[in-house]
C-alpha cells in the first residue's frame, strides 16, 4: 500500500496553526510525506478550538493533524531555535503561517533557512500576501471571503450577506500550498536549489471567483447572489418536492428532453421559448416556475429516480450526515477512523488515489510533544541526555518517553 504513495521519503516541517496550513500538510502526509508538527510552547492554539473536544484536545485540531508527529520547540529560545535548525538540515520543506515579519524576527525566514540547507523549500502562508498595503492586516476565513467578493455572490437575492458553508478561503489556501510545495520540490530536484513559496488566503479566495470574476471584468457588471441558481444555464436551481428539496441542472437540449420526459411534459419541447439553451436562459423566469410546479407533485426519491432514468443531473439536497453516508462516499472510503488516546474518531479522507489504492495510511493525530524525543533522535541525531538537557533549559517540551528519562518542563 505505502509503496504507491508518491511523497514517500519527503520530510516536511509543519510549523503552522489555524486551518489552512494544518489541512494542507495533512494532505501531504496522507500522500506519504513525513510531517513533523512543530508546536509552540503550550501547544498549537487550535488544540483548544470549540465546540468539541476529546480528552481536552479539540476535534478541530484532531481532524486536521493526522499522519503527523508532534514536537514542541520554543523558537524564541536560542537553544530551541538551534534544535529547529538541526531538523531543517535534514528536511525537504518548512511551512509556517506567522504574521508578516514574525519569521524574520525568529530567524526562520527563507533566507535564514537557505543558509542552513540550500535545498530547503519554504512555504509561507499569509492572509493577504507578504507585501502590499494590507499585508499586515489580520485575516480570518470569513473576513477574507468578504474581502475577495465571495460573500457578495453567496445566498439568496435581496437577503443579508451569507458566507460559504465551509471555510473555503482556508481550505483552498491549504490546497494551493500543497501544489506550490510539490512544484518547488520538483524544481529543486532539477536545480539542486530550494525555493520560496507563498500562498495567501485572499489571493486563493480571489482565484475561486472563476468564472464570475472573468464575467465581471468582461461585462463591467457587478455579479450578485443567485441562490442555488446557475449563472449560465436554465433550469438549474433548487426545487421543492413534496418532502424536501432537490437540485437539477439542464445544460443541453438532451438534458431538457430528459427533464420533459421525467415531468411527462412533451409539450414543452415544442414551445419556441425553450428551444435552445440560450433561449431557456433568456426565458428563465418562464421555464423555472413551470418546473417548480411539477416538482411539487412528487417526493424527492421519486424525482431522483425519474430524472436519473432520463439522464438529468440531479441530487437531493443532502444534510452533512446524509452526504457522509452517500453510496459513493462509502465506495471510496471517504470516512476513515483514527484514535486519540482511547477514543475512536471519524475523519474525512483525502480524495486522491494511486494505483487504485483507496486505503492510504491514516496515523492517529499526536498528543502535544508526543514525539519530541523520537524526532530529535531520528532526524537530528541527538542522544537522550542532550534532549533532556534542552527540556530542562526551556527549549523543548516532551511527554511519553521523556518522562522515563527525567522531569520535563513546560515551556
Amino acid at each position: 500500500m505505502t509503496n504507491s504513495l508518491p511523497l514517500k521519503g519527503i520530510r516536511i516541517i509543519d510549523a503552522t496553526h489555524a486551518l489552512a496550513g494544518p489541512f494542507g500538510m495533512m494532505i501531504l502526509g496522507d500522500l506519504g510525506a513525513e510531517i513533523i508538527k512543530v508546536e509552540p510552547p503550550g501547544g498549537c492554539p487550535t488544540r483548544q478550538t470549540a465546540p468539541y473536544d476529546i480528552h481536552g484536545t479539540s476535534l478541530f485540531f484532531l481532524c486536521n493533524n493526522r499522519n503527523k508527529r508532534s514536537i514542541v520547540i520554543n523558537l524564541k529560545n536560542d537553544a530551541g531555535r538551534d534544535a529547529f535548525y538541526d531538523l531543517v538540515r535534514n528536511a525537504d520543506a518548512v511551512v509556517y503561517n506567522f504574521a508578516v515579519g514574525v519569521a524574520d524576527r525568529l530567524k526562520i525566514d527563507h533566507d535564514s533557512l537557505m543558509r542552513i540547507n540550500p535545498k530547503i523549500v519554504s512555504c509561507n502562508i499569509t492572509g493577504y500576501g507578504s507585501h502590499g498595503p494590507e499585508a499586515q492586516r489580520p485575516a480570518m476565513d470569513l473576513v477574507v471571503q468578504a474581502a475577495a467578493g465571495t460573500v457578495s455572490i453567496t445566498g439568496e437575492p435581496q437577503r443579508p450577506p451569507v458566507k460559504a458553508g465551509v471555510p473555503i478561503a482556508d481550505l483552498s489556501t491549504g490546497l494551493y500550498a500543497c501544489l506550490g510545495i510539490v512544484s518547488a520540490l520538483r524544481a529543486r530536484d532539477e536545480s539542486g536549489q530550494g525555493q520560496k513559496v507563498e500562498a495567501s488566503l485572499f489571493h486563493s479566495q480571489l482565484s475561486l471567483l472563476n468564472p464570475m470574476g472573468a464575467y465581471a471584468l468582461y461585462s463591467g457588471e457587478t455579479p450578485v447572489s443567485q441562490g442555488a441558481r446557475d449563472e449560465s444555464v436554465a433550469p438549474s436551481q433548487a426545487f421543492e418536492a413534496k418532502d424536501g428539496w432537490i437540485t437539477l441542472m439542464v445544460a443541453s437540449n438532451r438534458h431538457f428532453e430528459g427533464l420533459c420526459a421525467a415531468m411527462k411534459r412533451p409539450d414543452l419541447l415544442k414551445d419556441p421559448r425553450f428551444a435552445s439553451r440560450p433561449l431557456r436562459m433568456t426565458n428563465r423566469d418562464e421555464i423555472c416556475p413551470i418546473v417548480a410546479k411539477e416538482i411539487k407533485k412528487l417526493t424527492k426519491a421519486e424525482w431522483i429516480k425519474l430524472l436519473v432514468e432520463n439522464g438529468v443531473a440531479c441530487s437531493p439536497i443532502n444534510t452533512v450526515p446524509e452526504a457522509l453516508e452517500h453510496p459513493q462516499a462509502v465506495e471510496f472510503n471517504s470516512v476513515r477512523k483514527v484514535k486519540f488516546q482511547d477514543k475512536e474518531i471519524d475523519v474525512l479522507a483525502t480524495p486522491l488515489w494511486f494505483n487504485d489504492d483507496l486505503q492510504h495510511p491514516v496515523k492517529d493525530p499526536p498528543m502535544m510533544g508526543e514525539h519530541t524525543f523520537e524526532i530529535l533522535r531520528d532526524v537530528a541525531g541527538y542522544d537522550d541526555d542532550k534532549i533532556a538537557n534542552l527540556v530542562d533549559r526551556g527549549a523543548l517540551f516532551a511527554i511519553g518517553d521523556a518522562a522515563k528519562i527525567g522531569e520535563t518542563k513546560s515551556v
